[in-house]
């Protein structure tokens, strides 16, 4: 296992996937006290680098209100910048976003075009939620199916 001097040494020469862990290694508290300001530069740092799922983090520290004076509208372009990359599990976010109205105007078309990216991904296990779910979810919630 990585120590975490080995891992702040190459975040801090810029290597996007230890950026990654050390933001998230504060964002829980993991042998250190929990640092959602720490997580937060680190995040965004790999995510400027294109990580989707820093990117995909740093969303839901927007979207928790663990940035002060920011709120829905900024967690939107990071889930967005992260779903881009073909991150599922920001797909899946974004769609919710669009289900309900959060940050962006409610637009359930939108909603299932993200809710099918999210589960058309090759990769299922790169994916959080199966997709059996995922369709389950759009036929309960009684959105559309696309063709």
């Amino acid at each position: 296992m990585k120590t975490l001097k080995y891992i702040l040494k190459a975040a801090k020469k810029g290597n996007a996937k230890e950026q990654y862990n050390l933001a998230f290694i504060y964002d829980l508290g993991e042998d250190v006290p929990q640092d959602y300001a720490e997580a937060f530069k680190w995040y965004r740092k790999a995510a400027e680098q294109g990580h989707a799922e820093a990117a995909f983090e740093l969303g839901f520290l927007y979207a928790e209100g663990h940035v002060d004076g920011v709120g829905c509208e900024e967690a939107v372009s990071w889930f967005h910048k992260a779903a881009e990359q073909g991150d599922a599990s920001a797909q899946w976010e974004v769609g919710c976003m669009y289900k309900y109205g959060w940050g962006v105007p409610k637009d359930e078309a939108e909603a299932v075009k993200w809710y099918h990216k999210a589960a058309s991904i090759s990769d299922v296990n790169s994916c959080m939620l199966p997709r059996s779910w995922i369709y389950a979810e759009c036929k309960k919630s009684g959105l559309p199916e696309l063709k």
